[in-house]
């Protein structure tokens, strides 16, 4: 098991937690961070890890020892507020990585490097230049530093080497008015040809985005014989919507709302929402449903293809948007044009949620009860033994995938940011997630029934 600590890689043992070996990366003092330094894991290809770093470099390590075989800079300068906080992606002889910094004036960009010498091979830059498709929709010169960061990993569909790729926000994030227009690809997902970073389609979820509502969310590839349109993506998005896409042409299949909403009165038949225009920002401030954390944010999602589900970590909370016009774009400088702010004793809360990809219906809601004073969401797993792992703040629990009935919990002592995974070794299956600094592991038991339990827990 490979995992990321801030500027350290380390190697343990799947059975034990044992430390097998560390590696340790000095970063910078000086990187623009606008939110977090940390680094959502590594790709592993063959018998070489990779990973990105706050200072915008990726780096190739032996997945045996640990040594660091190459590392490139992806960016001239990283104190333009250039980062990597994203797990990269590698396949075929190829390992891809996006870029954070979009509430910095940059311009962002997914690029792939060689897997033996860490040269580009291709880049893809998510802000359209003068003569490339989509630059009209940027006005006057907002285009370069307009932000468009791809801080969260795509998913690659290996049958047609297919890359699909979320896209954030364009900046600034909550003024809109130097950018009038769709402001292309922000807050969109893009499909690339995998090989050579071509741009196949894109389909846009809030065009001229001023919530920054990025579209950082993880690209779930769904085959559905029983659907008119088999090859899916489906995309519970931060604007609070869930969608479901023709992942062979990003044709838009549905739409519906998974928490309340309350900037759009509804989608077009081709997806594009309906603004209201008194969800805008504005210098007094607007209360706007989701709020600025979005109804879903970068926490993994689970699909079950038995059951037609997908699992979607939401959060149901409103924020007051507020607006700052004429903000100028200074390189290293956060570039907001506003600010938010949450609303003392508004009705919020934390929910898992099985969303129907067939019509976008909710089939049920598992509500979260917080005992930290605060909500927060990590990612989800869902296994073939009709289990969905969830967390709430400190607490690791199982839910039945038909109902969301809780069947098992265990309190870790720690904050849980991120979704858990499961593995298997010498036939025995293990589910390991993080908890603050701790990494704990459960083996899961025989099926009692009709479901797997949740044997005796071990931790390292």
């Amino acid at each position: 098991m490979y995992l990321t600590d801030g500027g350290r890689v380390i190697a343990l043992d799947a059975r034990s937690g044992k430390i097998i070996w560390e590696f340790h990366d000095a970063v910078p003092g000086d990187v623009r961070l606008c939110c977090t330094s940390a680094t959502r894991g590594l790709a592993i290809l063959g018998d070489k890890l990779f990973v990105g770093t706050a200072d915008a470099r990726l780096i190739a390590l032996s997945a045996r020892t640990g040594t660091r075989l190459w590392q490139v800079p992806i960016v001239k300068d990283y104190r333009e507020g250039y980062s990597i906080t994203g797990a990269p992606i590698a396949f075929r002889d190829l390992v891809v990585t996006g870029v954070s910094g979009g509430d910095y004036p940059i311009r962002g960009f997914i690029a792939a490097f060689d897997v033996t010498t860490g040269k580009e091979r291709w880049r893809f830059e998510t802000i359209p230049a003068p003569g490339q498709k989509g630059h009209e929709s940027w006005a006057g010169d907002s285009w370069r530093h307009g932000g468009g960061a791809t801080w969260m990993t795509g998913s690659y569909d290996v049958r047609d080497d297919v890359l699909y790729w979320g896209v954030g926000n364009a900046a600034p994030d909550f003024d809109a008015s130097s950018r009038r227009g769709d402001d292309l690809y922000t807050d969109s997902v893009v499909g690339l040809r995998g090989t050579t970073g071509q741009l196949l389609w894109h389909f846009q979820f809030t065009p001229g985005d001023d919530h920054d509502w990025d579209s950082n969310q993880v690209p779930v590839i769904v085959d559905r014989s029983q659907s008119p349109v088999p090859h899916e993506l489906l995309w519970a998005n931060r604007n609070g919507y869930f969608y479901a896409l023709d992942r062979d042409t990003g044709n838009f299949v549905l739409g519906t709302p998974f928490v309340r909403q309350s900037w759009a009165s509804s989608l077009s038949e081709q997806g594009r929402p309906v603004r209201i225009a008194s969800a805008e920002p504005t210098p007094k401030g607007a209360l706007v449903y989701p709020g600025v954390a979005g109804g879903t944010q970068w926490w993994p999602p689970s699909y079950d293809p038995d059951l037609d589900l997908m699992f979607v970590p939401a959060l149901d909370r409103g924020a007051v948007f507020f607006l700052q016009s004429g903000t100028s774009p200074e390189a290293g400088e956060l570039y907001t044009g506003g600010a938010t702010s949450s609303v003392p004793g508004l009705e919020s809360h934390a929910d898992v949620l099985a969303i129907s990809a067939k019509d976008g219906s909710i089939v049920w809601d598992h509500r979260a009860v917080t005992t930290a004073g605060d909500l927060h969401p990590a990612g989800l797993l869902s296994t073939r033994g009709g289990l969905v792992f969830a967390s709430d703040d400190q607490l690791f629990y199982a839910l039945d995938s038909r109902d969301g009935q809780l069947l098992w919990s265990f309190p870790t002592g720690a904050r849980i940011a991120a979704a858990p995974v499961t593995y298997a070794v010498d036939g025995m299956q293990y589910v390991s997630l993080a908890a603050g600094r701790v990494i704990i592991s459960f083996a899961l038991s025989e099926s009692r029934g009709s479901h797997v339990d949740v044997a005796q827990t071990s931790s390292q």
